[in-house]
């Protein structure tokens, strides 16, 4: 077997593949607001306006203090399309190479990669405090949109693998949370889901 689809986990090596670690980085970015709260870096969630405001970044000791994180979360399917967008006219891979391929780069990777691979550094009963994209402007005046959108097709293949991202979407937004009660929902509500995704992403977070 090659690399799994939708993880970039090498199940023949039982290793980490260069792809993992762009989506699973051991340098998490989490910005720290002037009144102190947290609020995680997810690229294609306001990222480019929110690095423009020039937000100072936590520190691993402070990502690890901290009894909450914030994430603002965007529509699953908006998003796809356009982090596809951006890294098709990045990189000059085809549209129908990068949903073919899920998933090739940060930009249209879940969500949900994000915050799992901040809960390794996280305490054990920290939580995250979920937002909606819309409620940004409350900490960002800017609004970049550093890249056109294109035309992207929606297949069964990527509606599967953001099931993810549309579970804190529509049962977890303005809502705060550890993240095993994230788990628990994918466990019991979308076995096949959880078996064929989180099982390898759970293999991801314990070998980095």
């Amino acid at each position: 077997m090659g690399t799994q689809v939708g993880t970039c986990f090498n199940t023949t090596f039982d290793m980490l593949t260069q792809l993992d670690y762009e989506l699973f980085p051991d340098d998490p970015e989490v910005y720290k607001l002037p009144s102190g709260e947290l609020v995680a870096k997810i690229f294609k969630n306001a990222s480019s306006s929110l690095d423009r405001q020039c937000y100072e970044l936590a520190t691993i000791e402070e990502i690890s203090q901290a009894r909450t994180i914030v994430a603002y979360w965007r529509e699953p399917i908006s998003r796809f399309i356009s982090g596809v967008s951006t890294f098709v006219q990045q990189s000059g891979v085809s549209v129908d190479t990068a949903v073919r391929y899920l998933f090739l780069n940060k930009h249209y990777a879940p969500q949900f990669y994000s915050i799992v691979n901040l809960t390794r550094f996280m305490g054990k009963h920290a939580c995250f405090s979920f937002k909606s994209l819309e409620s940004i402007s409350s900490i960002t005046e800017f609004h970049e949109v550093p890249y056109s959108k294109v035309e992207v097709p929606i297949t069964n293949k990527v509606h599967f693998y953001l099931t993810c991202d549309k579970v804190i979407w529509e049962k977890f937004l303005d809502t705060t949370v550890h993240i095993n009660e994230v788990f628990r929902i994918f466990k019991w509500y979308h076995q096949e889901y959880y078996k064929e995704v989180f099982e390898h992403s759970k293999r991801i977070h314990e070998s980095i």
